[in-house]
């Protein structure tokens, strides 16, 4: 059965334009079929939606990992930097690396407060136990 998508008479199956309205003639499965791809596109519209919310979300985790690592290994090279200076300094440069990825890996505007905290904690660390190095040679005579 046909339809007139004009003026909606009822046509023979046979029929190309309408003998009403003299408009092209379309079929009631041409109509199922698009309203099927429209659906379908729509559907596909929404899994690539969520899918691409999933990475993005998976991406701040990774940023706040990586954020507080930085941030924790920061903290360490400080500590451990009075009993062995090279050591601290070493684990100094590691949490700013860390630090540097938690905010490069942030897709929002939004920074991740753990990565800043952690890169400046790190980049005072190396700075403090590097003077403190040069006036601790300096003071030995090395």
């Amino acid at each position: 059965m046909k339809i007139c998508k004009e003026c909606g008479e009822e046509l023979e199956e046979d029929c190309l334009v309408c003998p009403e309205c003299l408009h092209e003639v379309v079929s009631m499965e041409d109509v199922i079929i698009k309203e099927q791809s429209q659906k379908d596109s729509k559907e596909e519209d929404k899994r690539t939606e969520t899918s691409q919310v999933d990475n993005n979300s998976q991406n701040e985790k990774n940023a706040n990992i990586y954020g507080l690592v930085g941030m924790i290994v920061g903290i360490v090279a400080f500590l451990i930097g009075w009993i062995m200076i090279l050591a601290g300094i070493v684990l100094g440069v590691i949490g700013i690396v860390f630090s540097a990825l938690g905010i490069t890996k942030r897709q929002e505007c939004t920074m991740n407060a753990f990565a800043i905290a952690g890169i400046s904690v790190s980049i005072a660390t190396v700075a403090f136990l590097i003077l403190f190095w040069i006036i601790t040679a300096s003071n030995i005579g090395i």
